[in-house]
């Protein structure tokens, strides 16, 4: 019996050597074989993530004494993307303005940097209802259980869209598109009777696509909301925090997101983020979505909406 105990005791000491040997082999958190991973929202294919995100964890890693990599979940692949963010898998992330509320709230991230200009979403809906034998659509409320373009969730528009309608029998009925373009066409010819997108997009097709104003009609503009911002999450200290916002906003990081900022920010440089309770509202759009419900351990949900109410009445 006592050479079994010792037996065991020697196999567990061996196990516990190995898996500490496998952990030493990754290298400290911020090394080359263990990077801060910075990841970004599938929108695009992993070649053009690599072209617009890739400089920054370079630039990053050049700068800050510590080793940064960019990891693209695969093209479309939002499951990946949020399974991943939701178990805390990223150290620091550029996305939308409900996901950064969310980490916020939720996983201790901490907004650092966001684009210029406030979000703001506008709805349309068809003029040409009649021509259909249905009613007509005047106003947002029409849209209850019509057809709407909207991009599939978590999309922040289509979240915000299925926000502003209480009752969870008279919502619309979501048609899924591609592309704000194709959302403001599905109006205009005749898909889908209503839809949402950014208000930016919908004055330029407006104006190239629907110029005699006969089609297409603006039903409700949407008060502003912060837009996407960096987050960085709690594995990366204060100091290091700081250095990154430093390197972003340097001639060096201007060159470095520089793809970036012309997609979503009109090439304007980032501003620092001087309030990360402003992105508490955005948030609340997910609060019922799957996988991102508000754990009432972390954060009270109607609490934070009642704080959400009393900072807009406040203003």
């Amino acid at each position: 019996m006592y050479k079994f105990a010792k037996l065991a005791h020697a196999w567990l000491l061996l196990v516990l050597i190995l898996l500490s040997g496998a952990v030493y082999a990754n290298g400290p958190l911020g090394s080359k074989d263990n990077p801060y991973v910075f990841s970004a929202p599938p929108r695009e294919s992993v070649e053009r993530g690599e072209e617009v995100y890739g400089p920054i964890a370079e630039l990053l890693t050049r700068t800050t004494g510590r080793h940064f990599s960019y990891w693209h979940p695969g093209e479309k692949d939002w499951l990946s993307y949020t399974s991943k963010m939701r178990n805390g898998e990223y150290d620091m992330i550029f996305d939308g303005p409900h996901f950064v509320g969310w980490r916020t709230n939720l996983i201790k991230h901490t907004p650092v940097l966001s684009l210029q200009h406030e979000h703001v979403w506008v709805v349309i809906g068809t003029r040409d209802a009649r021509k259909y034998k249905r009613r007509p659509i005047n106003k947002l409320d029409d849209l209850a259980g019509r057809r709407v373009c909207v991009h599939a969730p978590p999309n922040f528009g289509t979240l915000t869209l299925l926000s502003l309608f209480d009752n969870p029998v008279r919502q619309p009925t979501l048609i899924p598109i591609a592309g704000w373009k194709n959302a403001f066409l599905g109006v205009r010819d005749g898909k889908c009777e209503g839809a949402i997108l950014p208000k930016g997009k919908y004055k330029k097709f407006k104006k190239k696509l629907d110029p005699a104003d006969m089609f297409v009609a603006k039903l409700y503009q949407h008060r502003p909301y912060p837009n996407q911002a960096i987050t960085v999450g709690p594995r990366i200290k204060e100091s290091l925090r700081k250095k990154i916002v430093e390197v972003l906003q340097s001639d060096l990081g201007m060159s470095a997101t520089a793809k970036l900022r012309k997609r979503y920010n009109k090439n304007k440089p980032f501003k620092k983020v001087a309030n990360k309770r402003v992105y508490d509202e955005p948030a609340l759009v997910l609060r019922d979505f799957m996988g991102f419900e508000y754990d009432p351990k972390v954060v009270n949900a109607a609490n934070l909406v009642k704080q959400v109410a009393a900072n807009k009445k406040n203003k």
